[in-house]
């Protein structure tokens, strides 16, 4: 069976790791750590400025940089996220509408002239650019650099602060913008809705259910009712489609636990599991959006990350390491796929 203790990330193996990576002078300076001799590693990091910033540039952009494995808060709308954004600014989104059928004429003077008629398709484009350019700070003095040094454990919480600080800074960020992105659509009516009672009891749960299989339903046809593309500015009608399996439901907590799991799943005609895996539980939206759930194609939400990096530099003034995590991503609703939010009156 798998433990679930979390492993250690300040150990001998983790600051033998960094002294392999490190140059010869702060080979020469600090010793092989063992177990047992914390404090004579400890002492040469403490005591020269140079080999101490050393130490702290591979321990931030080595080892936190790759710390997963820590306790930290997990965002449940991550998986909206669709990677790296390519170099500049903008990302471009492009959708073609179905051709038009026309009726078969083989005569020769209609059917031979439409040789040359061009058909030129139906085409249009969404760009989204770069909103989101953020920084989360962490200050290392030399008091808290001593005073982690007098054991393991105390070096470990010095690790965990550090990491907890800045990734889960940013990961309740990244939770919060995407959440904005629903309530900022529904305020400015550039989302579709969908007028519900918010299920309390069986006979609401039920009501709310069906409404989301009707949905779910009408999502897997070619439609031009769904998608956003008019109330979002664009000029003509876009016909697009989501299968199942593209479909997600984000859900707010309450309706979630009063409707339940095995009801929702029944609206996608899925086991537990599979509707698991399409259902993201979120605390709450906007109270002035009015929105229980919203359900959408998961290519509906365009989030990707730009950037992530760590810069520092030392303050000799008050013998303090200044770092910077930095967070830059695109935050948009794609006008081309099907969303649809089901709010209250």
């Amino acid at each position: 069976m798998a433990s679930n203790k979390t492993p250690q990330v300040a150990s001998a193996e983790m600051l033998n790791s960094i002294r392999a990576d490190a140059s010869d002078a702060y080979k020469n300076a600090v010793p092989v750590a063992t177990p047992y001799n914390l404090a004579d590693v400890g002492n040469p990091i403490l005591t020269y400025e140079a080999v101490a910033n050393e130490f702290l540039n591979a321990l931030v952009n080595k080892i936190i940089m790759t710390l997963v494995i820590r306790k930290n808060w997990s965002n449940p709308l991550a998986m909206l996220k669709k990677g790296t954004e390519p170099l500049g600014l903008d990302v471009e989104e492009i959708q073609v509408n179905p051709a038009t059928a026309s009726a078969f004429d083989g005569t020769t003077e209609n059917g031979y002239s439409d040789i040359l008629k061009p058909a030129v398709p139906d085409v249009k484009a969404a760009w989204y650019r770069l909103n989101r350019q953020d920084k989360y700070k962490v200050t290392i003095n030399n008091e808290m650099l001593t005073n982690a040094f007098t054991s393991w454990n105390t070096l470990e919480g010095t690790i965990a602060a550090i990491v907890d600080s800045l990734y889960n800074g940013n990961t309740i960020d990244e939770f919060k913008y995407t959440k904005q992105l629903i309530d900022d659509a529904l305020t400015g009516t550039k989302l579709n809705t969908v007028t519900v009672t918010a299920p309390t009891n069986r006979d609401t749960a039920a009501a709310f259910q069906q409404t989301i299989q009707n949905l779910s339903l009408q999502f897997q046809f070619p439609s031009t009712t769904y998608n956003n593309y008019v109330k979002m500015g664009g000029t003509g009608a876009r016909t697009t489609w989501s299968s199942v399996d593209d479909q997600i439901i984000i859900i707010n907590a309450e309706a979630a636990s009063t409707v339940g799991v095995q009801f929702l799943a029944a609206a996608f005609n899925l086991s537990y599991a599979e509707y698991a895996t399409k259902q993201i539980i979120v605390d709450s939206f906007a109270t002035a959006s009015k929105c229980v759930a919203i359900l959408a194609d998961v290519n509906a939400f365009q989030i990707r990350e730009k950037l992530r990096r760590m810069t520092n530099f030392y303050n000799a003034g008050n013998m303090a390491w200044q770092y910077y995590f930095h967070c830059w991503d695109t935050f948009s609703l794609s006008p081309f796929h099907n969303a649809v939010a089901l709010v209250t009156e």
